[in-house]
């Protein structure tokens, strides 16, 4: 991800695929100083490099000490130092690879990347809300409350009691074909737990390679689920009725807290990201508004060790 600092006090902003630079309140970088005006200049990414341009600013907006003409613009690349309305001030890129998709904290200076295909707000070892691709390739933001909503390139949502701005450098459409990635149905699960269940492995069988996913602190929710899945098939149930557990009653049976839950389900997403499956989230499913879950892989194995 690219990253714009100010080489003097070394403040650091992660460069959405478009920033705006000023003064004003609707700048996603905003500066104090004075010589600096309301809407300063723009950052962008153009598909192969970023540039910044002057918007017609009062005391111009300079590139490695060249100064702009109002509305020119200039590629930056990694090193470049940019000044706006000071020569003395400068900013360095000193990262300059491709946007990210991201929240970024409107206001604030927290930033969560995606990683294995999930956003976690306000970030990915706590996380609060979620964001993911979901099968369609629509992008969706899931609450705690396990409510999920379609989320676009530029929305702001509030998380952890702060306002949150979500940025898609790369809009997907819903048409869009997977590109050759297999979905979650296509994934076997082998759970093999200890006698104590204090211990289980994962396998995942997926397009004739079996992936060996260790032993994680959040198999023993899948695992759970797993069963619920199986016995529920064995009760002969409606498939689309199968697996289905409320989010308290899972707590008890693993001794946990329905934030502690929320956590394992983001935990698993984010390692079934690793497997460039289409809907990797989809690993555990919820019904927001009846507090359930299931597992979302239909093909599943418990055994003993």
């Amino acid at each position: 991800m690219a990253i714009l600092r100010d080489a003097r006090t070394s403040r650091s902003w992660v460069l959405e695929s478009e920033c705006l630079i000023g003064r004003s309140t609707v700048c996603s970088i905003q500066l104090e100083d004075a010589y600096v005006s309301s809407q300063h200049a723009s950052v962008r990414w153009t598909g192969d490099v970023w540039e910044v341009r002057d918007l017609g600013s009062a005391n111009g907006t300079r590139v490695d000490g060249t100064i702009l003409a109002a509305g020119q613009a200039r590629p930056l690349r990694r090193g470049a130092r940019a000044g706006f309305g000071s020569a003395e001030a400068h900013w360095e890129l000193v990262d300059d690879a491709p946007p990210a998709v991201m929240a970024v904290e409107v206001g604030g200076t927290r930033v969560a990347c995606l990683e294995d295909e999930i956003v976690g707000v306000p970030s990915n070892e706590a996380p609060i809300a979620t964001i993911y691709r979901a099968g369609d390739g629509r992008w969706r933001l899931e609450r705690p409350d396990g409510s999920a909503v379609e989320i676009a390139h530029g929305q702001a949502f509030e998380a952890d009691g702060h306002q949150w701005r979500f940025s898609s450098p790369h809009a997907v459409s819903p048409t869009e074909t997977s590109d050759g990635r297999p979905p979650l149905s296509a994934a076997a699960l082998e759970f093999r737990m200890s006698r104590d269940e204090e211990y289980v492995e994962l396998t995942v069988e997926l397009g004739g390679r079996r992936i060996d996913m260790g032993s994680r602190a959040h198999n023993a929710l899948l695992v759970n689920l797993a069963r619920h899945l199986v016995e529920d098939r064995a009760a002969r149930l409606p498939e689309s009725a199968c697996g289905w557990v409320y989010v308290d009653d899972l707590a008890d049976e693993l001794g946990t807290s329905p934030g502690q839950i929320n956590i394992d389900i983001f935990r698993a997403r984010r390692q079934f990201g690793t497997l460039g499956l289409l809907d990797p989230s989809e690993i555990v499913q919820r019904r927001a508004r009846t507090r359930q879950l299931r597992l979302g892989a239909p093909r599943v194995k418990v055994n003993a060790l």
